[in-house]
């Protein structure tokens, strides 16, 4: 719950006492952000593309920020 008011990275404007969350089940299938085919399993996506590995929070299955998880890279193997 947002405490105060607040402008996350992607723009958008948080008013104070609004619930925040995101789904990434839903993000990993998602249109808009992969394409017509994004409920095709293509891994190819996460590994080779390099604007993914930047922004750990677009493919958020390992978390993001600083404290992603400890086997992604093994994950990945």
């Amino acid at each position: 719950c947002s405490v105060n008011d607040d402008v996350l990275p992607s723009g958008h404007k948080i008013k104070a006492g609004s619930i925040v969350t995101y789904f990434p089940y839903a993000m990993g299938r998602s249109k808009d952000i992969w394409g017509d085919d994004a409920k095709e399993f293509k891994p190819e996506r996460f590994v080779e593309n390099p604007q993914i590995s930047k922004n750990t929070w677009k493919y958020p299955v390992f978390q993001g920020g600083p404290r992603t998880c400890l086997g992604q890279n093994m994950a990945y193997i």
